[in-house]
């Protein structure tokens, strides 16, 4: 399909209005061949676009174990999702092809949402003192992305986010099961601190909150992806 063919800019001549991409990115960051995660791009001008994402969230719970390096805990499940909304802008002086190949800017929203629930095995003699917790994360970040997009064959596309920073809204809801006590909560924070923090960064986000079992913050997060896609 080809737009805006009145715009008096002779590189519109082969121009696509829609773009539908697969981002594997959240695949690689949480080692989890589920997180499938699709966006949609939507030409509004000649070098404008909206661009949608939703895709669902998860991390690989065998690898949480074993970052963990702890036998007491065990990671039961986790699972959430990621939607994101950006208004893209492609400066034509700064592209000799028509948008939507080149350099892109503008502003975006985006959350991110994950819910995990763990065990925690502290006698292996008598299961009824094992514990559990669940924990909810939630992002709210409104921030400004920066990227390149390749268009191949008039139908292909590479688009890589390179720089998004972003102001970010961090809030984490945690649940103990009524058994857990308070020197177990203690235990059991200290080793998602230590764990989490270092190894995913995404993860780090919420860890830095503090270990309430409600608590918020106000923090910073940098938004980065690369896509696979064509055009129609």
């Amino acid at each position: 399909m080809e737009g805006f063919s009145q715009e008096k800019d002779s590189r519109s001549a082969k121009f696509r209005q829609n773009g539908l991409s697969f981002n594997p990115t959240p695949m690689l960051l949480c080692n989890s061949m589920k997180n499938i995660t699709l966006v949609y791009e939507r030409m509004i001008k000649l070098n404008q676009s909206l661009v949608f994402q939703i895709g669902y969230l998860e991390f690989n719970t065998s690898l949480l174990d074993s970052i963990i390096h702890n036998s007491s805990m065990k990671q039961k499940g986790n699972n959430g999702l990621n939607i994101a909304v950006q208004y893209r802008f492609y400066p034509s002086r700064l592209n000799a092809q028509a948008a939507p190949f080149g350099l892109y800017l503008g502003p975006y929203a985006s959350y991110y949402g994950l819910a995990t629930t763990m065990t925690y095995l502290k006698s292996q003699a008598d299961p009824s003192q094992n514990s559990e917790v669940k924990t909810s994360f939630n992002m709210y970040n409104l921030g400004i992305g920066i990227g390149y997009q390749f268009i191949f064959w008039d139908k292909l596309s590479v688009d890589l986010l390179a720089f998004g920073p972003s102001l970010t809204y961090a809030y984490k809801n945690k649940k103990y099961s009524e058994n857990t006590s308070t020197a177990d909560q203690t235990t059991i924070s200290n080793w998602e601190k230590s764990s989490n923090s270092t190894d995913y960064p995404l993860l780090a986000q919420f860890i830095r909150i503090n270990d309430n079992e409600s608590s918020a913050s106000f923090t910073t997060f940098f938004r980065y992806a690369i896509t696979f896609g064509f055009r129609f």
